[in-house]
Parts: C-alpha cells; sequence; structure tokens
C-alpha cells in the first residue's frame, strides 16, 4: 500500500499498525470464526530514488515483517 502525503516513518507505522489491528478483529462466518494476520513493511521514499529501488526498499520491509514473527508492523530506513 502506497501512502501520500505520509511524512514520518512514525506516522506511517500507526497507519499500519491501525491496519494490522482492524484486520486481526474475528469475523463469524458459517459458524465459524476467521481470524487473519498481516505483516506491514514500512519504507519511506527518499528524494531522487528510483521506482526500482523504492519498491525494492519497501519489499525488504514486508519480507521483514513476515521474518519477524509475522503479525506485525516493521519499517526499515
Amino acid at each position: 500500500m502506497l501512502l501520500e502525503g505520509v511524512q514520518t516513518e512514525r506516522a506511517a507505522c500507526l497507519i499500519g499498525e491501525k491496519l494490522r489491528l482492524a484486520v486481526a478483529e474475528p469475523i463469524s462466518w458459517q459458524d465459524k470464526t476467521i481470524t487473519a494476520t498481516l505483516s506491514i513493511g514500512v519504507y519511506l521514499h527518499n528524494a531522487g530514488e528510483t521506482t526500482d529501488a523504492f519498491l525494492d526498499h519497501a519489499d525488504q520491509a514486508m519480507y521483514a515483517a513476515k521474518s519477524g514473527g509475522r503479525n506485525r508492523v516493521v519499517a526499515i530506513t
């Protein structure tokens, strides 16, 4: 997910955490309870950075969240 206008890593992480918690809410469906987890990587675009480099760093952040135990928000710089 790309967040236009987010200026700080902290702000991006707070948005990610709100989203992670919202997804974690159990859903009742056909006499079952479904729960989901979400791993979110946060990376802020740097001035002059190419699109490919930006997406590579964002991908690294997501994999860091997954490998760190999943269901978390992880920021890289």
